[in-house]
């Protein structure tokens, strides 16, 4: 979810600015949609946060890179110890 979000916000919000300036007109769905991805960020970023945390707590218990980042170590995400 995050991974599409955040890209995809930051190319509308973008697309959405320099319309005026390239086109020389404005778009209200553009503009619509610009605002409605600037909302779903902070959701996102949560996210992606998250998954850095818990990826970060596997590979301290002993996980690998790959292991951590396909999920397949998830019973290490948070173990004390």
């Amino acid at each position: 979810f995050g991974i599409g979000i955040i890209p995809f916000g930051l190319t509308s919000i973008f697309l959405a600015l320099s319309m005026p300036t390239i086109v020389g007109a404005g778009c209200f769905l553009c503009a619509v949609n610009a605002v409605i991805a600037v909302v779903m960020i902070p959701y996102a970023w949560d996210e992606i946060w998250l998954s850095l945390v818990a990826m970060r707590s596997m590979m301290r218990n002993g996980a690998g890179f790959w292991a951590a980042f396909s999920g397949r170590a998830a019973h290490l995400a948070f173990q004390e110890g």
